[in-house]
């Protein structure tokens, strides 16, 4: 079983189907491909994006329905592709996929998510 070590979580065993590809990496790290979720029982709904190839880089975020609980998921042919679903079915957030919306941490303002980037 992979170890990764973590600034925030110290060393943790995860299993390779539960590393996460973005193949183009996320805006502003592009360079950073692989991630592991991690949720923890105090801090729920908060999911920790963690990156396998940088210890010191771990997101935060919450499932999209904490956001906006009338989210519409809107999915182009590229992006049934890209991971990997039937184009015919539409997948349902929760049981076919993780759906989730990150939260911005500043020590100069309050926490944010971009409401901005979700569709209704």
């Amino acid at each position: 079983m992979p170890r990764l070590v973590s600034k925030y979580f110290g060393e943790l065993d995860y299993s390779t189907e539960a590393a996460f590809q973005f193949p183009e990496g996320i805006p502003a790290f592009e360079d950073q491909t692989g991630f592991v979720f991690l949720e923890q029982p105090q801090t729920h709904p908060l999911v920790f994006m963690q990156s396998l190839g940088d210890p010191g880089l771990c997101f935060i975020a919450v499932p999209v329905f904490v956001v906006d609980p009338g989210y519409r998921l809107e999915l182009g042919p590229e992006d049934f592709a890209a991971l990997d679903l039937a184009p015919e079915l539409a997948p349902r957030i929760g049981s076919d996929i993780l759906c989730l919306a990150l939260v911005t941490v500043s020590k100069e303002a309050e926490a944010t998510v971009n409401l901005a980037s979700l569709s209704s």
